[in-house]
């Protein structure tokens, strides 16, 4: 039986560990395109049409 739970709890730390890496690129993702973003804005912005 706890060398179950102790499979149960390794599971679910790798599983932790993906998600955290994942949700991490994720938000450098975001922060990326915020910057585009705030380039184009800012382009745009000043640089009359």
């Amino acid at each position: 039986m706890r060398k179950y739970f102790t499979g149960v709890l390794y599971t679910h730390a790798v599983v932790f560990l993906i998600h955290l890496v994942a949700v991490s690129r994720w938000l450098d993702k975001l922060a990326d395109m915020k910057q585009v973003v705030c380039k184009f804005v800012v382009t745009c912005t000043f640089c009359p049409m």
